[in-house]
C-alpha cells in the first residue's frame, strides 16, 4: 500500500494533527512527515482555490527576498501552511520565496522545509487553472543540496491532483505509483528564456531536437512533474531566476521516475537547499539522448 495518504480516511487537518502529532514529530520519521507534508498542500491548495474569485487576492504587498512581487493571496498561503507545520511540532528550517528564512522551534532545527506557496502566481490571478503548492523537506544539517531533498509534494491549485515521493521508495500521483502514468509524448519542449543572448542557444538545441512545438505554461514544478512523466519532450529555463523553492519538490519527484536534472550543458545540477537561492540554468527530460545532445558542442 501506498505511504500516501488520500486514500486513507484521513480527517482534517487539524484533527490529523491532534491525532498523529502528540509530542512533537520524531526526529527520523520521514515518512510521517510526508503524510503530513502531503495532507498540509492539499488542504493550502483547497485553500487557495475556495479564494480565487476574490479580486483582493491580487493585491501587491511588497517585494520577497528575491525581489519579485508578493501579492496577497502569497502570503496568505504561506501562512497557511507555516501555521499548518508549526503546529504539528515539527522543528524546522522553512525557506519560503516570500519570506526567505522561517522558523517552527529551535534555532538547531531538525528539517528543512522548502516551500513555494503559489507557483504560478500570474496563472492564478487570472484564473487560469495551471498552478500549485510545492513543499520538499529533507533532514537538516550543513551543506545540503538538491540530492539530499527526502520527501516532497506538488499539489495543484484547481485540480484535485498532486504529486509526491519518498526518496528511494517511490514517486505517487494522487497516491498511486506514478510508474502506471508515465507515456511518451515527444510532440512539445518547455521553454524559458529572456535575454537576447539566449535565442541563438535555444534556436540550435530546437534545431537538434528535430523543431518540435515550444510552449511556456507558466508554473516550473508542474512543467518539470509533466516532463518526467513523459507529458512533455523536454523542460528547459535558461534564465537564472527560478530558485530552489521552486523546483525542489518537483525535481525530487522527477528524479523518483527516473528523469534526468541537468543543466543547460549536460551537467549535473548543484542547487545549495540551505537558504533561498537561484538556479542557473535547467533541463528536465525522459531521454538520455537529449542529455548527451546538451553535452555536445551546440
Amino acid at each position: 500500500m501506498s505511504p500516501d495518504i488520500r486514500a486513507q480516511a484521513v480527517p482534517s487537518l487539524v484533527a490529523y494533527l491532534a491525532a498523529h502529532m502528540k509530542g512533537g514529530m520524531p526526529t527520523t520519521d520521514i515518512k510521517e512527515l510526508f503524510r503530513l507534508l502531503v495532507r498540509i498542500a492539499i488542504d493550502a491548495s483547497k485553500f487557495a482555490r475556495e479564494r480565487s474569485d476574490d479580486q483582493s487576492m491580487s493585491r501587491i504587498l511588497s517585494k520577497n527576498p528575491a525581489g519579485d512581487i508578493t501579492r496577497r493571496i502569497d502570503r496568505e498561503i504561506e501562512n497557511y501552511v507555516y501555521d499548518a507545520i508549526k503546529q504539528s511540532g515539527i522543528n524546522a528550517l522553512i525557506i519560503t520565496e516570500e519570506s526567505g528564512m522561517l522558523y517552527t522551534g529551535r534555532k538547531t532545527p531538525e528539517y528543512i522545509i522548502l516551500l513555494d506557496p503559489l507557483d504560478g502566481s500570474i496563472n492564478y490571478i487570472a484564473n487560469v487553472p495551471y498552478c500549485s503548492v510545492s513543499i520538499a523537506a529533507l533532514l537538516y544539517k550543513e551543506s545540503v543540496s538538491v540530492d539530499d531533498i527526502a520527501v516532497g509534494v506538488v499539489s495543484e491549485i484547481f485540480r484535485d491532483k498532486y504529486y509526491s515521493f519518498i526518496k528511494g521508495v517511490n514517486a505517487y500521483i494522487d497516491g498511486e505509483p506514478a510508474s502506471k502514468y508515465i507515456v511518451d509524448i515527444r510532440d512539445a519542449i518547455l521553454v524559458y528564456f529572456e535575454e537576447p543572448d539566449l535565442i541563438g542557444r535555444i534556436y540550435k538545441i530546437w534545431l537538434k531536437l528535430d523543431k518540435p512545438k515550444i510552449r511556456s505554461l507558466g508554473s516550473a514544478s508542474l512543467d518539470i512533474i509533466y516532463t518526467s512523466i513523459g507529458r512533455f519532450k523536454a523542460f528547459i529555463d535558461l534564465r537564472g531566476r527560478l530558485r530552489n523553492v521552486d523546483v525542489a519538490a518537483a525535481i525530487g519527484f522527477a528524479r523518483e521516475v527516473g528523469a534526468h536534472i541537468t543543466d543547460d550543458k549536460g551537467r549535473h545540477v548543484e542547487i545549495p537547499l540551505d537558504r533561498l537561492s537561484n538556479i542557473g540554468s535547467i533541463v528536465v527530460t525522459r531521454s538520455k539522448e537529449i542529455v548527451e545532445l546538451l553535452k555536445s558542442p551546440i
